[in-house]
């Protein structure tokens, strides 16, 4: 039996996790929606966790059900497919590459089901790749959202526009194996250690099902900005009276995305009111809150959930 399918939660109201799935039909192949449901939710918007690069359901399973004990918030995430599909129309193919505008498309199928279903509104929580990923659909239909916390953002890189494209994939490729670099020594307890050996397990196999697809997605990272997607969201947000809320939380010991190269482009936002607010997480030297913290650190999006009743009570974080 799946860890999620009966998970006691440590409350008066003697609630347990509900996990569901279903199948569901993309322009990039079919694929697999997961929910995973409180008995007593505080909401009944539900979350949108929008994965990065080799993210799957499975490496977030338990990090999962921490946010829903510590939130009482549903919370929804999908699988993105690696096979099948059609071919993508002009005005679908938008983003840095093929395979990113897949992953949009997935997104925006997702919501189109979502509405089928009865849910008008939708908060989301992003990771890395995912926040291009939700931006893009955002930028497609904001009507359907209303908070979203952005945690460690690809992006966001402030050279993004004024690099080559050899130089921004190997930024990232520097950035990355620094990462892993610096995550080697880190000190983890026997859970954490099993939650980075299925990550890497789990990335693996994304990888190597269909590595053209992959490295379509890599070259589309190194090569995206999100400044005018996420200036568009903004303006049409507040021509149709939306009010949504976006806020961008950075891990401090981020290496993949390091705080010190998204500075200028976050205070832009900000100064330009794009954003909502930036919130950094974590403490110096402390590397076991860092680019990986959403499935490594089953504490992590329970944290960071907490963000949207900040947005909802306040309308921003403080």
């Amino acid at each position: 039996m799946s860890l999620a399918e009966h998970f006691e939660m440590p409350s008066t109201l003697e609630s347990v996790v509900k996990r569901k799935e279903w199948e569901l039909e993309t322009p990039s192949g079919k694929t697999r929606v997961y929910e995973f449901v409180p008995d007593h939710p505080v909401s009944e918007v539900p979350v949108l966790l929008a994965p990065g690069f080799g993210g799957t359901e499975t490496i977030y399973e338990e990090s999962i059900i921490e946010f829903v004990r510590g939130n009482r918030r549903k919370i929804i995430t999908i699988d993105h497919p690696k096979f099948g599909g059609r071919k993508l129309r002009e005005e679908e193919n938008t983003s840095a590459s093929t395979e990113l505008s897949r992953r949009k498309e997935t997104l925006l199928s997702l919501i189109s089901s979502l509405e089928t279903r009865g849910i008008e509104k939708i908060d989301a929580i992003t990771h890395s790749e995912g926040t291009i990923n939700l931006t893009e659909a955002v930028e497609k239909n904001p009507s359907s959202f209303r908070n979203i916390v952005f945690f460690a953002p690809a992006g966001l890189v402030d050279r993004t526009n004024k690099e080559t494209f050899r130089q921004s994939i190997a930024h990232l490729a520097h950035n990355f194996f620094r990462g892993i670099a610096s995550q080697a020594n880190t000190p983890r307890s026997e859970a954490e250690e099993r939650r980075k050996k299925t990550a890497i397990r789990e990335g693996t196999i994304y990888v190597f099902k269909n590595v053209i697809r992959s490295l379509e997605e890599i070259f589309g990272i190194a090569k995206t900005s999100l400044k005018r997607s996420l200036e568009n969201i903004r303006k049409s947000s507040d021509r149709d009276g939306l009010d949504l809320k976006i806020i961008v939380t950075v891990p401090i010991n981020d290496t993949v995305f390091p705080l010190e190269e998204m500075k200028e482009t976050l205070r832009e936002l900000v100064r330009e009111g794009v954003i909502n607010g930036i919130i950094t997480i974590g403490k110096r030297g402390d590397s076991s809150m860092g680019h990986s913290a959403p499935y490594e650190s089953k504490d992590c999006l329970a944290c960071v959930g907490s963000l949207f009743g900040t947005l909802e009570e306040k309308g921003s974080p403080s």
